[in-house]
């Protein structure tokens, strides 16, 4: 079913100024990185991505039914044909502190990068796939280090339950750390699960403490292959950086919006533009 106005707006009326700002230790530079293999090193060098990592076009998505597929075309086509009114919120930091970008992501200089992972933190596809291909096995290791949340469930010991985030270092990835995000799905009726999606960009924030970390690449969160629709994503999504800027400004140098897919980035230019 295609969004309504009545959703929208009930979407951008959503409090999401609920951050908690990480006090605890950072990570060290974990001592044993792993060495790239050459054909690693190969896909750095000429910015290519993992097999199943990254899809531009929605259409050579395998992972998305069709339905999900033409709801996401048909309401980025209404949002850029003027369809939709986004409600404004209030803006009280420097608007450039934000920048959309699809630069290779491995180009872009930042403390940080975000992860979209699964409970196990282990690898996955999309995203995950992407950061533990060019972190390298080491990534791994560090993360079964963590603490268990749950222990055994299903095949897996859950590190990280839905909504929150863990923090590693960056291994051979050239940030210095990697925020590691589990990010709901969408249900088995079609539903939408906002407070866990919006909970896990509050988890990420609250990493920005203005020390150790200043600035972040962050994509977009659950729109692979954990399927939620990408307008209402990147509406919760955004609005939750707005007003985490609009409290913790001081904290950020950049917040990088690294948006590969071709659809996407549409609604979010959209909507930056239209702040």
């Amino acid at each position: 079913m295609i969004i309504s106005q009545d959703q929208i707006n009930s979407l951008c009326s959503i409090d999401t100024n609920k951050f908690k700002i990480y006090s605890n230790q950072y990570p060290s530079q974990f001592k044993n990185k792993s060495k790239l293999t050459h054909e690693v090193l190969s896909m750095w060098e000429n910015e290519t991505f993992p097999d199943k990592a990254k899809s531009k076009n929605n259409r050579d998505r395998k992972d998305h039914p069709i339905e999900l597929i033409e709801k996401n075309e048909r309401e980025t086509n209404m949002l850029l044909n003027g369809q939709y009114i986004i409600p404004k919120k209030n803006i009280n930091f420097d608007k450039s502190k934000l920048i959309l970008t699809k630069e290779f992501v491995l180009n872009i200089q930042a403390d940080a990068v975000v992860n979209t992972a699964n409970e196990a933190l282990m690898g996955g596809g999309g995203m995950d796939l992407l950061i533990h291909t060019f972190a390298g096995d080491s990534l791994k290791e560090e993360t079964m280090q963590l603490p268990t949340v749950i222990e055994g469930d299903y095949y897996y010991d859950v590190k990280c339950q839905t909504g929150d985030a863990k923090i590693t270092s960056g291994h051979n990835l050239p940030f210095k750390y990697i925020i590691h995000a589990v990010t709901p799905y969408l249900k088995d009726n079609g539903d939408t699960d906002k407070e866990n999606h919006i909970k896990s960009y509050q988890s990420v924030l609250n990493y920005i403490d203005g020390k150790n970390i200043r600035s972040l690449v962050i994509g977009p969160m659950s729109t692979g292959y954990y399927g939620y629709p990408m307008l209402e994503a990147a509406i919760l999504g955004l609005n939750t950086i707005i007003d985490f800027m609009n409290s913790h400004a001081n904290n950020v140098d950049t917040i990088y919006l690294w948006i590969y897919n071709e659809t996407q980035f549409s609604i979010f230019k959209y909507l930056l533009d239209n702040l």
